[in-house]
């Protein structure tokens, strides 16, 4: 890739600005080797150690040489690459509102927590994601007065965000990681058109007793009386 590429394939492969667009005068060419099988993208900025970098003399460490570029070859056909995975800025707010906005960078950290997580993948464009996203944050609001700290919400911008290990093929897509078992999400997303259904689902998935919120059960009571 270099001046003159695509830019929103230049920003997939995560070639950076002013290395690609129209009229771009960036630095030169920039070497990535995409697999199609899997979509693993492999930047030779993100993986030549120093020592390789100083071998050919270069200075700069996402120079395209060719001793680079047999290097590379040579560790990706080993499989010692290390892939590229697009990850927005991390808002300061991030983790403010019920439903935390996470993105790349952060999404295995957050998810790894001792605690059980749903998580929605979204993209800006989608109208069922913005029809959703009422019903998400009340479902949020009700499991964290139900259940406290022990269940989390959040929601990630598939379409600025890359997660290793999570192919998303629609949006929205929301998936519940149950405490001690986060190798193994369950996809909860059928019934994302129908709360309550949602909420019996996403609570089957986390392995959640079934509870009523503080002052729930006696207002049920209350209300057979008359």
């Amino acid at each position: 890739a270099g001046p003159g590429s695509d830019p929103q394939l230049a920003d997939y492969l995560g070639v950076p600005p002013a290395a690609a667009g129209p009229g771009s005068a960036g630095p030169g060419p920039f070497l990535v080797i995409f697999d199609p099988s899997s979509g693993a993208k492999y930047r030779l900025a993100d993986n030549l150690p120093p020592a390789a970098a100083a071998a050919d003399g270069g200075d700069d460490a996402g120079a395209v040489t060719e001793a680079r570029v047999a290097w590379v070859a040579e560790e990706y056909v080993a499989g010692r690459l290390r892939a590229f995975y697009k990850t927005a800025q991390l808002k300061e707010d991030w983790d403010v509102a019920p439903v935390k906005e996470l993105v790349g960078s952060n999404f295995r950290d957050f998810i790894n927590e001792d605690r059980h997580v749903v998580v929605e993948f979204y993209a800006p464009w989608c109208g069922h994601c913005k029809n959703f996203e009422p019903d998400y944050t009340r479902a949020a609001e009700y499991f964290e007065s139900v259940y406290g700290t022990d269940v989390v919400f959040a929601r990630i911008d598939g379409t600025a965000n890359e997660v290793e290990g999570v192919e998303v093929r629609g949006f929205p897509t929301v998936l519940a990681y149950r405490r001690g078992a986060k190798g193994s999400p369950v996809d909860v997303s059928q019934h994302a058109q129908d709360i309550k259904a949602f909420g019996r689902e996403v609570r089957a998935a986390l392995g959640l007793p079934k509870k009523r919120r503080g002052g729930e059960k006696e207002y049920a009571a209350a209300t057979r009386r008359f």
